[in-house]
């Protein structure tokens, strides 16, 4: 007997959206409980790297909808859980930020194939790890501050 469980096919893009929103949600829920439990482990956060192993490993996961399908994860349990608001669309713009980077600079490589021990492919995963936070760091930041002038000048 042979069981084929797929969850993610590329021509299933109910199925791969549901999955997509699933793995998301898990893992904000997971960086939510490192977070409220006082783990240092939160600066990780889960959701990020989870979403960021699965777009690049599933590159017909790659699209703008299944972005915006963990966009809306992401903002729903900010919302719900924390009642954040505004927050939540600007923090999770900053962490699809990460994201997006981090794709573009792992596939930017021509050479997907690597060996996995060569010393020159850990060093462009460190690199494009930091430059991706870098720019997630300076987008969410901004947002913060542009959301702060608002609630000020109310």
């Amino acid at each position: 007997m042979h069981v084929n469980l797929t969850l993610f096919k590329s021509s299933n893009m109910l199925l791969n959206s549901f999955n997509v929103f699933i793995l998301a949600l898990l893992g904000c829920v997971l960086g939510s409980h490192a977070r409220m439990s006082g783990i240092d482990l939160s600066v990780l956060w889960p959701v990020n790297i989870l979403v960021a192993a699965l777009f690049y490993r599933c590159r017909h996961l790659n699209t703008p909808w299944y972005y915006c399908v963990a966009y809306s994860a992401m903002v729903m349990q900010d919302s719900l859980i924390y009642g954040w608001g505004f927050s939540a669309f600007t923090i999770n713009a900053a962490n699809l930020v990460f994201i997006f980077v981090l794709i573009k600079l792992l596939c930017w490589r021509g050479g997907y194939r690597q060996q996995e021990a060569d010393i020159t492919t850990s060093l462009h995963l460190f690199a494009s790890c930091i430059v991706a936070a870098l720019s997630c760091a300076l987008v969410g930041a901004l947002a913060q501050h542009a959301a702060e002038q608002t609630r000020q000048s109310f």
